[in-house]
């Protein structure tokens, strides 16, 4: 069953309100020049210089502690460029950052991002050895599904490969177990690739089999800031 225009317009306005927010922190914080960088990283060698000489004296925990932050942000400024770090899910990107800001959906254009790299990544995975292996992997195509199903990016295809690559596993070794989710994915997928292959809107199937809809993750940003400075961002999937 294709999704509803309703349900269409709601996920069109998540998307919205998630590229407003992303918007309003690059607003909010300027790209740094090369100057404020610099006045930055004088104040932070000032800082662990400071505590270099205290910890030589108290050889205080606290002080080591200390000192490891503010060599991180030492770390974080120098390596700011014309180019912002996003932390999208489990993958790490480095995109000009002029660039980032021309675009008008930009919560979509990450999608596409991490899409190719989740493809990348679950291609080159074998079959697991082991449970850790199994669940890491489940993990893996859970955190692809529920990002990007909603999109056009989403590909049923890499997942039906990758819940194979589990469902051998499984056959080898009987203790094993899907998680519910993926039980149901693995239910309805050859549903899924059949709407790919016919050019339809791939329908939700999941609410059929499980009663209820496929949860969706959404991202969730925040600025990563040093002193005030923007030097980076992070989104979390929930």
């Amino acid at each position: 069953m294709a999704k509803s225009k309703k349900n269409r317009k709601k996920v069109s306005k998540e998307l919205d309100s998630i590229n407003a927010s992303i918007e309003s922190i690059l607003s909010q914080y300027n790209s740094s020049t090369p100057k404020e960088r610099k006045a930055v990283l004088k104040g932070l060698n000032k800082d662990k210089k400071k505590v270099i000489k205290r910890w030589i004296k108290s050889q205080s925990g606290s002080d080591v502690f200390e000192l490891t932050s503010i060599n991180r942000k030492i770390k974080r400024v120098s390596e700011v460029s014309e180019r912002i770090p996003i932390n999208y899910g489990i993958f790490d990107f480095n995109i000009k950052s002029d660039y980032f800001r021309s675009i008008k959906n930009k919560e979509q254009y990450l999608d596409g991002l991490f899409h190719r790299k989740m493809k990348s990544l679950l291609s080159r995975l074998d079959a697991p050895k082991n449970e850790s292996e199994a669940n890491s992997l489940q993990g893996l195509i859970t955190q692809y599904s529920k990002k990007i199903k909603d999109t056009k990016f989403y590909d049923p295809e890499i997942v039906e490969n990758n819940i194979n690559k589990l469902t051998n596993f499984r056959n080898k070794l009987n203790s094993w177990e899907f998680s519910e989710y993926l039980k149901v994915k693995k239910s309805i997928i050859n549903k899924e690739i059949k709407d790919k292959e016919k050019g339809r809107e791939i329908g939700d199937y999941y609410s059929k089999e499980a009663g209820e809809r496929e949860e969706i993750y959404k991202a969730i940003e925040k600025p990563i800031l040093v002193e005030g400075l923007l030097v980076g961002l992070q989104f979390n999937f929930f």
